[in-house]
């Protein structure tokens, strides 16, 4: 059960790095990989969500040839909060998925768009890059109404 687990995750990232370095909407890339540690974090623990987050990340990173690290850590970000969030506060609806969606696209993008800006050569200007940013949560936020937790909490 293990190793059809792995092999799911494995063909969904294979998938989704084709998809995002294929397709573009508006001009704008996708950034699928944030659904990816999303689901990861609210499918496991804290611990769970930052692992898996911090190995997409560290794959992405390899694959854009970039400076290894950025993506790894605002992955592994992503995979953890999720976790937190979901495991502490969370109480899911549709609506409240699409706006964690776009919450934490947000934050992954302007995490990797300052620590670019600080280690590396800025990558575009703020209004540029925001913009973008948001484009990709409003095309992310139609994937987090439908990816929920299995237990579906109703209350805390």
């Amino acid at each position: 059960m293990r190793l059809l687990r792995f092999f799911v995750w494995l063909f969904s990232l294979i998938l989704v790095f084709v998809i995002q370095s294929s397709f573009t909407i508006y001009n704008t890339s996708l950034n699928l990989t944030v659904l990816l540690a999303y689901y990861a974090g609210i499918k496991g623990k804290e611990m769970i969500g930052l692992f898996i987050g911090a190995m997409i990340g560290f794959l992405e990173d390899n694959l854009s040839g970039s400076l290894v690290g950025i993506n790894m850590l605002s992955k592994g970000l992503i995979g953890y909060m999720s976790a937190f969030v979901y495991n502490r506060f969370f109480i899911w609806t549709p609506l409240f998925g699409v706006v964690i969606v776009i919450l934490f696209t947000l934050i992954d993008g302007l995490l990797i768009y300052t620590l670019n800006s600080v280690f590396s050569k800025t990558p575009a200007d703020l209004s540029v890059a925001f913009v973008v940013i948001m484009v990709q949560g409003m095309l992310n936020a139609i994937f987090g109404y439908f990816i929920k937790p299995v237990d579906m909490k109703i209350y805390k």
